[in-house]
């Protein structure tokens, strides 16, 4: 934990902030439950054909949110497309079914839309199921803009380009605005590299990682998406508006 006056320089960081970027994925919305979820229904209709261990739980919920069907085919060396259009239905409806916001997001986003602050949502992956999450989940109401990766032909973070094109649809500069996300390399690494404030959640798959150069160092670690209420708005500029 970072010692007090390490904490006030970021909080003194924080309060130029005038728009705020988050990652999807086990930042605002609690992927890895969902994932896993729906990594146990693909693998149960797997069994029912005798399947069993055919392909690894690990490699389940990559292959689900990526490419579907088309690997699942290939993974399992079947004829027909009946198991794996099972696996990815039984999936995707246990996912959506146990679809999760963590707590205090949608206070947070709320006394952003109070604050006047602008926000985006920035994420890698396909268009289809990242942009089902966010609606299903309601994100879409409280957020400005929403960036997916293979929106904009299939640049991911870390790389700048993603950050870069944000920033000009925000219209806000770098060095006002901070990106928030659980992930070293995809999220701090690459919105360090544009100059962006940095926050860093403790959640989800990435939690117990830990930075290993500066670069991936992040302006401020926060326990829960819920406590960057507590960073961000008792110590900006516009917490009087907030009272």
């Amino acid at each position: 934990m970072p010692g007090s006056s390490a904490i006030a320089s970021a909080v003194k960081r924080l309060r130029k902030t005038e728009a705020v970027c988050f990652d999807l994925d086990d930042t605002l919305l609690q992927t890895a439950y969902l994932t896993e979820c729906a990594v146990n229904s693909a693998t149960k209709v797997m069994e029912d054909h005798g399947r069993s261990g055919a392909i690894p739980k690990d490699r389940i919920g990559d292959v689900f949110w990526r490419d579907g069907e088309t690997q699942f085919k290939e993974l399992l060396k079947v004829p027909t497309g009946e198991i794996p259009a099972e696996m990815v239905l039984s999936a995707e409806e246990t996912a959506y079914a146990n679809l999760r916001l963590y707590p205090g997001t949608i206070r947070l986003l709320r006394l952003l839309i109070r604050a006047g602050m602008s926000s985006a949502i920035v994420t890698n992956g396909k268009s289809r199921w990242q942009w089902r999450k966010i609606l299903k989940s309601g994100l879409r109401y409280f957020i400005n803009e929403v960036i997916v990766s293979e929106d904009i032909g299939g640049i991911e973070k870390p790389k700048p380009e993603i950050f870069e094109y944000t920033l000009s649809i925000l219209d806000v500069p770098a060095d006002r605005t901070l990106f928030v996300g659980d992930d070293l390399g995809s999220d701090i690494l690459g919105a360090k590299g544009v100059d962006m404030m940095t926050v860093r959640v403790l959640q989800g798959k990435h939690a117990a990682e830990r930075p290993s150069n500066p670069e991936e160092t992040p302006l401020l670690e926060i326990s829960s998406i819920g406590d960057l209420g507590f960073y961000l708005w008792r110590y900006s500029r516009c917490c009087n508006r907030l009272k």
